[in-house]
């Protein structure tokens, strides 16, 4: 979306893009509420994590592919 900034954007297309940043972030927390009701357990922001496991270690699954799923669906 920042790709969509530009210098001298007239009022409309900051309001238009401002809009369009709004629809995406509801569409996040609908898929984020969808994705912890799935998985009945809390769903982390991956810059949140501190340390994982070594490799092949039982940890986190990651639910990224799944969220996106979500937030298509939810357009």
């Amino acid at each position: 979306m920042a790709d969509r900034i530009k210098p001298g954007m007239s009022e409309q297309e900051q309001k238009a893009l401002f809009q369009t940043a709004t629809d995406y972030a509801s569409r996040v927390e609908a898929a984020l509420t969808t994705l912890a009701k799935e998985c009945s357990c809390a769903v982390v922001n991956s810059a949140a994590l501190l340390r994982l496991p070594e490799a092949g270690a039982p940890g986190i699954p990651d639910g990224t592919a799944r969220l996106k799923e979500l937030v298509a669906d939810h357009k």
